[in-house]
């Protein structure tokens, strides 16, 4: 079956880690990393809140490119962003042809500024606390999600939910 993982929420939440974490566990699984995506165009100095939508618009056409030539050859994908909600929802039209799951994954600011602090600058903190504030007021009921709270758990647990959850 077609499988498609979204992880997905504010940064330093352990997004990133995690998915890797699945990808390399598991044989036939790709890792869309977006962030280096986002990275290979001016876009990795306008952040994603900050986009007019032009580099959103040209980084999910970015991810179903890859996720095609992937998906040809036979894997299943987990993809890991700070998503938008219009964006997940995008995403998931894109992928109608596959069982799609989304994953929030979430930590207070201040676990996410502590796990930051030894690779952004400080004046970073003050974007990782917008987007962690844009997460706590925006709404994603339109986008039906497993939350994964990455202060309560070892990613290593949060793996095994997701395990759980998709049945790998």
């Amino acid at each position: 079956m077609d499988r498609v993982v979204i992880v997905f929420g504010p940064p330093a939440t352990g997004k990133t880690t995690l998915s890797s974490m699945f990808a390399r566990k598991h044989k036939n699984w790709a890792f869309i990393d977006a962030d280096t995506l986002n990275n290979m165009t001016a876009a990795q100095f306008t952040a994603p809140l900050d986009d007019d939508g032009t580099y959103g618009a040209l980084l999910l056409k970015n991810i179903c490119s890859l996720a095609t030539n992937f998906r040809e050859a036979g894997f299943d994908l987990i993809i890991n962003y700070v998503f938008k909600p219009n964006q997940l929802l995008d995403l998931a039209d894109s992928f109608r042809d596959c069982k799609v799951d989304f994953f929030f994954v979430t930590a207070p600011v201040e676990v996410a500024l502590s796990r930051a602090s030894n690779r952004i600058d400080p004046e970073e903190e003050d974007d990782i606390r917008k987007y962690h504030e844009y997460y706590a007021t925006t709404s994603f009921e339109s986008v039906p999600h497993k939350k994964l709270a990455s202060y309560e758990a070892r990613l290593e647990d949060l793996l095994v939910e997701i395990e759980s959850v998709l049945g790998v």
